[in-house]
């Protein structure tokens, strides 16, 4: 086992610039872990990134599906009762790494997520916190069914992975932070074509098309009569509308003033 566990490490290292996206990285690599006789039921693989909107995505995957899902976690869902009281964000603030026997009935009150696993037939639950520098943090949680859950041996192996994991973790994350500061300063189009080399100094091309200003009528009194913080929102609910109209006719928009 720890032969298998020793190629898909060099796969992962030999194969790098090949993973563009994280959902990309953690479907090839549960389904080569799958493949190899690991008895994987779930992978989920979560990074709370550096963006304006979202506190970060998590990377599901299960052997009946043909794709890993991507799912974005807003920042507001970093204040419900599900993440709260999730072993995420346990691994999240405690950063140390958490095992339960479902089969042996090893559970928490704190994580109700974890009855739905042994409900659904789940045996073992392993979860573990993945720095990849800075304060940049991953988690990787694995589930399976089989009779006993994972040896020591298969743990021991799945941790081999996380040094090279913290590697290619941090690389789809700087690409990814990368093109959210492109592209929210730029505009999509120009922050991807200035990502991918397009744009040196000096060239320019020529383009047929119309400069829209807005304004929000009557911005300085309705801040003075609701207050600064409320106007934020009413700012950014103002820019969502906007912002959507321009990209639905294949516009940027280059400036929030």
């Amino acid at each position: 086992m720890q032969a298998v566990f020793e190629q898909i490490a060099a796969w992962l290292l030999e194969s790098a610039d090949q993973h563009t996206s994280l959902r990309a990285l953690t479907g090839e690599l549960a389904r080569k872990l799958h493949a190899a006789g690991l008895p994987l039921a779930r992978v989920n693989l979560g990074v709370f990134a550096l963006h304006p909107e979202i506190a970060g995505y998590a990377v599901i995957w299960d052997p009946t599906k043909e794709e890993a899902l991507e799912v974005p976690i807003r920042r507001e869902d970093t204040l419900t009762a599900t993440y709260i009281n999730s072993p995420i964000r346990s691994l999240v603030e405690e950063r140390r790494h958490l095992r339960y026997r479902l089969e042996e009935g090893e559970l928490d009150d704190a994580f109700p997520v974890l009855e739905e696993f042994q409900a659904s037939g789940h045996t073992d639950y392993a979860g573990f916190p993945i720095p990849y520098g800075g304060e940049g943090i991953a988690v990787l949680t694995l589930n399976t069914t089989r009779s006993g859950g994972f040896t020591e041996v298969e743990i021991a192996g799945f941790e081999r992975l996380f040094p090279v994991l913290k590697l290619l973790i941090r690389v789809t994350e700087t690409q990814r932070l990368a093109e959210t500061v492109l592209r929210t300063y730029l505009g999509r189009e120009t922050g991807s074509r200035v990502l991918a080399g397009e744009i040196l100094r000096g060239q320019g091309e020529e383009i047929e098309a119309a400069l829209w200003l807005c304004d929000l009528r009557d911005f300085t009194a309705m801040t003075a009569r609701i207050g600064s913080k409320p106007m934020i929102q009413v700012m950014n609910a103002y820019f969502d509308c906007m912002t959507e109209a321009v990209w639905e006719q294949g516009g940027e928009v280059l400036k929030f003033m």
